[in-house]
């Protein structure tokens, strides 16, 4: 899985993502042109957006295990299609911001299929404090 960033302007989310009902179409943004932050917004609602981060800038040693139904949701035919960014939440100060490490988004990088992966079992915390 690549943990280095290949943008595809469009994502489809075959499944939705959880707590956006309905929506599927959303659109992938660079922030920074070192391409450490991302805007995912659906261009049919723009209250709908997530800021990304490739989970690389802070946490180093995060490699995710898919499991096979995400892999075929996907169309993955090669690990290196896997593109991973994990959601950032901020909170009143940068102290207090977070990444979702138990679900993070994965692209095929080829195709522009997108889910957000829940990694059942696997420990990984749901608001990891950034790493400073």
């Amino acid at each position: 899985m690549s943990t280095t960033t290949t943008a595809l302007p469009t994502l489809n989310f075959p499944s939705g993502i959880p707590g956006f009902p309905g929506r599927h179409e959303f659109m992938l943004e660079g922030l920074d042109p070192l391409g450490a932050l991302f805007d995912l917004h659906c261009p049919d609602d723009p209250s709908v957006r997530l800021l990304l981060v490739p989970p690389g800038v802070f946490f180093p040693d995060y490699l995710p295990e898919l499991d096979q139904p995400s892999i075929d949701l996907l169309g993955l035919v090669d690990g290196d299609e896997a593109q991973i960014l994990v959601v950032l939440t901020t909170g009143a100060t940068a102290a207090q911001a977070t990444a979702n490490l138990l679900a993070p988004i994965v692209v095929n990088i080829r195709t522009g299929a997108a889910a957000q992966v829940i990694l059942s079992g696997s420990g990984l915390p749901i608001r990891a404090p950034i790493a400073r």
